[in-house]
């Protein structure tokens, strides 16, 4: 969890008797010369050409986002950097510049699940990809490397909006010459005679992040399908993007043709009411 990194940043001050951006710069940014990229430990700073933060606000719309000293996240979410730099990051995993081998291969073996240290391990493409998303107000990042090709894709975002993962995904598959998701989000208006047919109580099982979850399907006052998390934009046919996640929402139907469930990013829930 991020608040494990918070306590592993104190971790090193008090073992190395450095400020955690110091033993960065020292041992990481300085070596790698990743001169764009610092940990942002005074909000009084003025740092230039950095990007301010938004965040979505109702259908298309943005704002900006709150203002957020990020020293409170030292640890967990407290640098800046580039695209630029974090390519460089990536090829110094390749050598024993700040890792060496043994260290690398403890860093990328799974402890929890597919989970290694500090990076999701799970394949993409029946390629081994090895990654880590990120999200806080303002801002969302995705950085997946592809070791077996010697690929990397970064994306980063000044929108506090997680469409960064397909996004990146989406480049490697092109890359890799791969299908990809084509999002038409066209965004129209049920027909008054058919949103119905949407409408209802479904509920989730046991694997969904709140499990036994149930989940109403409402006709919003502006005339869209809406739930509690915000309401639902229409990519195409019975498929819907939920702007607040970027989580796809596919409704089900039987061979009659009857709406029976939906699947929230591939987890499925059944119509109860």
């Amino acid at each position: 969890s991020n608040s494990n990194y918070n306590v592993l940043a104190l971790i090193i001050e008090k073992i190395s008797g450095k400020k955690y951006g110091e033993f960065l710069k020292e041992n990481i940014f300085d070596v790698v010369k990743m001169n764009n990229t610092r940990h942002h430990d005074n909000p009084s700073t003025i740092i230039s050409n950095i990007a301010t933060g938004y965040s979505p606000e109702g259908r298309k719309d943005f704002k900006r986002s709150p203002y957020l000293d990020w020293t409170i996240k030292t640890g967990n979410g407290s640098l800046y950097s580039t695209v630029g730099n974090l390519a460089k990051f990536d090829r110094i995993l390749f050598t024993d510049d700040i890792l060496n081998k043994v260290e690398r291969e403890k860093m990328f073996t799974p402890n929890l699940s597919e989970v290694g240290y500090g990076w999701y391990l799970k394949s993409h493409l029946n390629r081994k990809r090895t990654y880590i998303t990120g999200r806080s107000p303002g801002f969302s990042t995705y950085f997946a490397r592809y070791p077996d090709d010697q690929v990397c894709v970064i994306v980063l975002s000044n929108l506090y909006l997680p469409s960064t993962r397909e996004i990146g995904e989406n480049v490697a598959s092109i890359l890799f010459d791969e299908p990809y998701a084509k999002r038409s989000l066209a965004d129209e208006h049920i027909k008054a005679d058919q949103i119905n047919q949407f409408t209802g109580t479904y509920q989730f099982g046991p694997d969904f992040f709140r499990p036994n979850f149930k989940f109403e399907i409402k006709e919003s006052s502006s005339g869209y399908l809406s739930c509690s998390f915000g309401e639902l934009i229409h990519d195409s046919g019975d498929e819907f993007i939920l702007r607040s996640f970027w989580s796809v929402i596919h409704f089900e139907r039987d061979s009659s043709k009857k709406i029976t469930g939906l699947s929230f990013d591939g987890i499925k829930a059944a119509r109860v009411q």
